[in-house]
């Protein structure tokens, strides 16, 4: 896909995604094995893998939205607008994100090594 995914709520409930591609993901969900709340509180209950995940917009690709399963191979996202009020947003893996990187507004290279929250702003990425 290479339009924009906003609003949207997609549940994979058992098996993996191979591919994501959107120009924006806008407050919207993708539960990929997981059900619960948008933090990560909930149940990871199929061991699911997203392959990638890539946003391409160049101005505020991502926004307020929750992308979560138990594996992340590399999520690529151009953009992302770190602000929504205080409240987290971003990307939540159970057991393992293998690359991610943001482009825009500041760079942020995921660093796996790192088992705290990183991220910008209001967007976060973090293993539960």
């Amino acid at each position: 896909m290479n339009g924009a995914v906003d609003g949207s709520r997609i549940t994979v409930s058992s098996g993996n995604v191979t591919a994501v591609r959107a120009a924006a993901f806008r407050g919207s969900r993708l539960f990929a094995g997981y059900f619960g709340p948008d933090d990560g509180s909930g149940n990871f209950n199929f061991p699911s893998v997203v392959s990638s995940f890539k946003v391409t917009g160049r101005v505020n690709g991502f926004q307020r939205s929750y992308v979560l399963a138990s594996t992340f191979k590399a999520v690529t996202l151009t953009s992302v607008d770190a602000a929504n009020g205080g409240t987290k947003f971003g990307v939540t893996a159970h057991d393992a994100i293998g690359s991610l990187t943001v482009a825009e507004p500041q760079a942020l290279k995921y660093d796996p090594t790192n088992p705290n929250p990183q991220g910008i702003g209001d967007f976060q990425v973090k293993v539960v």
